[in-house]
C-alpha cells in the first residue's frame, strides 16, 4: 500500500462505514449525493462491497466526469436534471435502493425521501450548515424508509485495508493537487479557493 493510499484510508473510512450503516448489498443500485472526497470514495467503498451500480450527482462539472473515470455508472446535474426521471430512465424502472447523502446541502438531503424506493435506505453523512432540515415524514413514514446517520467511521480500518489490497479499487484518482510541505500555505489556499477544480490536496514531507 503507498503512502498516499494510507493517507486515504480516512475519508474512505467514513464511506466503508457508511456501506455499513446502509447494509450494502451487492445487488444494491446505490446512489450518492455530492461528489466531493468523501462522495467520490464513498463510490469505490460501494465497490469492495461488491456493489456495481452507481449514481451520484453534483452540480460541479469536474466532480461528475472524475466520478465517471472512477467507475461510477452514471454523474447526473441536479441543478439541470430531474434526477428522479433520470434515475427511472436509467435504471430501467427499477429505482434505487440506498442513497448516501453526502454534500450536506438541505434540499439535497430533503430530496433523499423521494429519490429512494419504498422500503429502501438512506444514509446521512453530509452535516447541513442549520440544525434543521425539513423533512417529508410521512413520505418516510408510508414508505418505510430507513434512514441512518453517519458521524465518521468506528473500527473499520482494518476491514478497508484488507479489502483494498484485494481488490483492483483506485482511490488515488481523487488526488487532485500535490505541495510539498514548504508550501502548505498555497496547498491551503487551493483547498479553501478552488472547490471546482481541487478534491484531495496532498501535502508531502519531501516530494516524491
Amino acid at each position: 500500500m503507498s503512502y498516499e493510499e494510507g493517507a486515504l484510508l480516512e475519508p474512505l473510512s467514513v464511506g466503508f462505514h457508511a456501506m455499513q450503516r446502509g447494509k450494502v448489498k451487492p445487488f444494491d443500485r446505490l446512489l450518492i449525493t455530492g461528489l466531493g472526497p468523501i462522495g467520490l470514495l464513498a463510490g469505490q467503498a460501494a465497490k469492495l462491497f461488491g456493489v456495481t451500480e452507481i449514481y451520484g450527482t453534483d452540480v460541479v462539472p469536474y466532480r461528475r466526469q472524475l466520478a465517471l473515470d472512477m467507475g461510477f455508472t452514471a454523474a447526473l446535474d441536479p441543478m439541470n436534471e430531474n434526477v428522479g426521471e433520470r434515475l427511472a430512465e436509467l435504471t430501467g424502472g427499477a429505482g434505487i435502493t440506498l442513497i448516501v447523502e453526502s454534500s450536506g446541502n438541505a434540499r439535497a438531503m430533503a430530496d433523499t425521501i423521494n429519490l429512494v424506493n419504498r422500503g429502501g435506505r438512506i444514509v446521512f453523512v453530509g452535516l447541513p450548515a442549520t440544525e434543521a432540515v425539513p423533512m417529508d415524514m410521512g413520505q418516510l413514514i408510508d414508505a418505510e424508509i430507513d434512514a441512518y446517520g453517519v458521524f465518521r467511521y468506528a473500527n473499520t480500518y482494518p476491514a478497508a485495508i484488507q479489502a483494498l489490497q484485494r481488490s483492483a479499487v483506485d482511490i488515488e484518482k481523487i488526488i487532485t493537487h500535490r505541495y510539498a510541505l514548504s508550501d502548505i500555505k498555497e496547498a491551503v489556499e487551493t483547498a479553501r479557493t478552488q472547490k471546482d477544480t481541487s478534491i484531495k490536496v496532498m501535502i508531502y514531507p519531501r516530494l516524491p
